[in-house]
């Protein structure tokens, strides 16, 4: 009796022994963890550490996570269900078929720091059951017909805070003719995840869509974006902020909106940089968000220098600190209303607290070579066509008007 006793315990512990399912996973591949673990951006003129880390770009896409696989005691040996859920009783559950045959089912896209619950059942029977903590910052997006796609969660803003997953994607197009076109699969999954709104940054002769790829029923914006460079901050004000209120309205009804150009690097870029730093993204991470483009293929790096211009615009702000001068931009420059910046911020942030923008001019801080920006502007930030007697903030410099 002792020794079938044993062979019991045996088989009971090398049952246990299997489980399947990882107890943990970094969904950062291991060139993104390393680029943003080891480096700290101080300014735009810092040489790029970016190039360091494409490795291996040549022979494979780098814009896409590490994948969380829960591998089947033995192949599927008929039809069967995998289920997970962020909920341990499996009610918000995603369920997927296992085909006859089947080794691993994937956890597709699960969001940073949260624990996922898994099971794979064969028949009635459940071979695997555990459960996942999802690790790491950045969430690029697993979509294999689409270029680019994260999700700007994560990153650090206003006071240590942290932006929310789950709101706001940048990626690229989704439908040009034969090139870039998503898969129904993928388009499915953008949905699943929350993806609900479209936000099109491409120019008159690179978008020929009245309606959204992801679907008719999702809300949809054009605006015809031209210019590539730091000149849109400027020549594109109204745009920016029809674009800005699309993306707050959508929020505000609890639709994840897709920001996307043709590669999501460069006006992508521009717009992920501005509502990054209304955020109060340090410096250090609205870099590394926009330097990650480059792990999409080879024509699409983008290093720090890029932005170094962008900066410069909007260190000619009123505002003692960086969050200040965005703050600004956005509401004089663009004449957003405070509701929809305070809104954006209450929305995207974890445990947000109101925040008032500053009005110290003599800290203002601008390059020795300056961008020419006309506007005037009073002590209140205010944008003034006819300066009356007083003090006034031009080109980031005060003067007054006698």
């Amino acid at each position: 009796m002792k020794k079938a006793g044993c062979i019991i315990s045996l088989l009971l512990l090398s049952a246990k022994a299997f489980s399947g399912v990882p107890d943990t996973v970094n969904i950062e591949n291991p060139n993104v963890h390393s680029y943003i673990t080891e480096n700290v951006y101080e300014n735009t003129k810092q040489a790029t550490v970016i190039k360091n880390y494409l490795n291996g770009l040549d022979e494979k896409r780098l814009d896409q996570p590490n994948l969380v696989r829960v591998t089947l005691p033995s192949p599927a040996s008929s039809k069967g269900k995998f289920y997970y859920s962020t909920s341990k009783d499996f009610s918000n559950a995603v369920v997927v078929d296992i085909k006859k045959g089947d080794t691993e089912c994937i956890i597709m896209n699960p969001v940073p720091q949260t624990t996922v619950y898994s099971k794979a059942v064969i028949g009635s029977k459940k071979v695997v059951s555990g459960k996942t903590f999802i690790d790491g910052q950045v969430r690029m997006i697993y979509l294999p017909s689409v270029l680019n796609v994260r999700d700007m969660g994560g990153w650090e803003a206003q006071s240590g805070k942290r932006i929310k997953y789950g709101l706001l994607f940048r990626g690229g197009e989704l439908d040009f003719q034969e090139k870039h076109t998503a898969t129904p699969e993928d388009i499915a999954e953008m949905r699943r995840i929350g993806i609900l709104a479209d936000l099109d940054l491409r120019d008159y002769d690179e978008s020929y869509q009245t309606s959204s790829a992801l679907g008719s029923d999702i809300p949809y914006i054009f605006n015809g974006h031209t210019i590539f460079d730091y000149k849109a901050m400027k020549e594109d004000a109204a745009k920016w902020k029809s674009d800005f209120e699309f993306i707050v309205d959508n929020l505000r009804n609890g639709r994840g909106v897709y920001l996307h150009c043709i590669m999501g690097a460069d006006r992508t870029g521009l717009i992920c940089f501005m509502i990054g730093g209304l955020l109060g993204m340090p410096i250090d991470q609205l870099l590394k968000d926009y330097e990650l483009t480059s792990m999409t293929a080879s024509n699409y790096y983008r290093d720090l220098s890029r932005l170094n211009l962008h900066l410069q615009y909007i260190n000619q702000k009123q505002g003692s600190t960086l969050i200040d001068r965005f703050y600004n931009y956005f509401r004089y420059d663009l004449q957003v209303k405070d509701k929809y910046i305070r809104d954006f911020r209450k929305i995207m942030l974890d445990g947000y607290e109101a925040y008032v923008a500053t009005t110290d001019i003599d800290d203002v801080e601008a390059d020795d070579e300056v961008i020419g920006d006309d506007v005037i502007y009073d002590l209140s930030g205010r944008a003034i066509e006819k300066p009356s007697t007083g003090f006034y903030i031009q080109n980031g410099k005060k003067y007054i008007a006698k």
